[in-house]
C-alpha cells in the first residue's frame, strides 16, 4: 500500500529530528579565573571581594555570564567534598553567605541561586605536584631555557606582577586570563617548560608535567561524570591553568560544544 504524500513527508521530518537530537550536543564554557581568596599558589593577584567596588563588578560579570543560561554549573572542589558544597550552597540561599569567600561564592553560587540551580558541582581533583622542585633542579643545573621562559614578558605576568590588575575591572581581568595567549602561557607554565628541565639520566621536569597531566584528567574524568544531557550548558569554573588543559582535552574530544567565554565577558 503506497502512503499518502504527506505521512511520508511526516516520517522524514520525524528521522530528521532523531539525527538532529543525536548529535546535538553540550555547549561548555570553561572560565578561568584567578583565585578570589589567598590561595597557596605560586602567584596570586591581591583582591578584597569586599570591597564595594568589586562587588558591582562582580554582579556585572554574573549578569554577563547568566546570559550563557548554563543548567550546570562545575567548581574547582572535589567531589568528595560534594556534601560540604551542597551544605554551603544551602547556607548561601538561606542567609546570603557561605564559608568559601571565593569566587565559588561570589560567582557559581550568586548565578546558581539566580537561575534557581539546585547544586554546584564539584570536579576538582587533588594531587601531588611539586613544580618547586623543577624550579630548583632549573637553578642547580643552570638550566637556561626555564630561566629565559620564565624571565619573558608574559601578558598573564604582568598581570600578576604590577599595579595593571588593580586597575582594570573583574570582568576586564578575566578577559584577559581567558585569552588563548594567555591560557597557552598558563599551560606551559605549569607543564609545557617542564620537560626541558632534568639531570642527564633522569625525567624529573617531565615526571612532575606528567603528575599535573593526570590531575587534570582526573579533572575531566570527574566532569564526565556528572549526569549531562545533550541539551545542558555547562559552566565550568576555574584557575587557569586547569582550564588550559580542559580546553586542550575537550577542544580534540567530539562529545562537547565550546564555547568562547569572551563572547560573554565583552
Amino acid at each position: 500500500m503506497k502512503l499518502p504524500l504527506l505521512s511520508l513527508l511526516l516520517i522524514f521530518i520525524a528521522g530528521f529530528q532523531n539525527i538532529s537530537a543525536q548529535t546535538l550536543k553540550p555547549k561548555v564554557l570553561l572560565l578561568s579565573t584567578f583565585h578570589m581568596k589567598p590561595t597557596g599558589d605560586l602567584r596570586s593577584l591581591s583582591f578584597n571581594p569586599n570591597d564595594p567596588r568589586r562587588k558591582k563588578e562582580i554582579e556585572e560579570l554574573n549578569r554577563r555570564l547568566m546570559k550563557f543560561s548554563p543548567t550546570i554549573i562545575c567548581v574547582e572542589r572535589p567531589p568528595e567534598k560534594q556534601a560540604e558544597i551542597d551544605s554551603d550552597f544551602q547556607d548561601y540561599l538561606a542567609k546570603g553567605e557561605t564559608k568559601d569567600k571565593g569566587e565559588v561564592a561570589l560567582i557559581a553560587f550568586s548565578i546558581a541561586k539566580s537561575l534557581h540551580l539546585h547544586r554546584v558541582y564539584g570536579i576538582d581533583h587533588k594531587l601531588d605536584y611539586d613544580y618547586r622542585a623543577v624550579s630548583k633542579l632549573a637553578d642547580s643545573t643552570n638550566n637556561k631555557i626555564f630561566k629565559e621562559y620564565l624571565s619573558s614578558k608574559l601578558s598573564i605576568f604582568q598581570l600578576f606582577e604590577n599595579k595593571k590588575a588593580e586597575s582594570l575591572t573583574v570582568t576586564e581581568l578575566l578577559r584577559q586570563f581567558n585569552t588563548p595567549e594567555a591560557l597557552n602561557e598558563l599551560y606551559n607554565l605549569n607543564a609545557g617548560i617542564f620537560p626541558f628541565v632534568a639531570t642527564k639520566a633522569g625525567f624529573e621536569g617531565a615526571d612532575v608535567a606528567a603528575d599535573y597531566y593526570k590531575r587534570n584528567l582526573r579533572i575531566y574524568s570527574n566532569l564526565n561524570k556528572v549526569s549531562i544531557k545533550s541539551s545542558d550548558r555547562i559552566l565550568v569554573i576555574m584557575g587557569g591553568s586547569h582550564i588550559s588543559f580542559l580546553k586542550e582535552f575537550i577542544s580534540k574530544a567530539p562529545f562537547y560544544e565550546l564555547v568562547n567565554p569572551n563572547d560573554y565577558l565583552k
